[in-house]
């Protein structure tokens, strides 16, 4: 997405994976999904824009994190690389500022290019647009990723 186009196009969704927690009652600590998209022209998304690797289990911390989002008044990414820190063990939070409505969902990416954390969880993501939070990627988020990817 750049400029209000979508040069690569756009994909269908053929089936979403929510934990019990959000998809009964969006438990914070269920915060995470992941959809399987059909694909188009007989390229997968990631075949076409590019993909990052899904890692569960990593230590909160143990390494910087970059965010990119694209806030809904603003037609271009906004982005910012920190060290997120335990909020509680479940969540982790970081301080980077810019991040607001609209960025929910925005994959937090370590510097081996793996997905570690996606903005929301505790207060939706954050109740400022200076500190943002995310669901600890644990067992719960492991056996979603293998569900969807299998």
């Amino acid at each position: 997405y750049r400029g209000g186009q979508a040069p690569y196009g756009t994909w269908t969704v053929r089936k979403a994976f929510l934990p019990d927690g959000w998809a009964k009652g969006q438990h914070e600590d269920s915060d995470v999904a992941f959809a399987v998209v059909e694909n188009k022209s007989g390229k997968s998304v990631e075949d076409a824009v590019g993909g990052n690797p899904f890692v569960a289990g990593m230590a909160t911390g143990a390494t910087a994190v970059t965010i990119t989002g694209y806030p809904s008044a603003r037609e271009v990414p906004v982005s910012c690389t920190n060290r997120p820190t335990r909020h509680s063990p479940t969540q982790q939070r970081i301080d980077c500022p810019g991040l607001s409505g609209g960025t929910s969902g925005s994959p937090w990416v370590n510097g081996d290019k793996a997905v570690v954390g996606i903005l929301g969880g505790h207060e939706k993501g954050g109740s400022t647009d200076d500190i943002s939070y995310s669901v600890v990627f644990g067992a719960e988020a492991a056996e979603l990723y293998r569900d969807a990817t299998n």
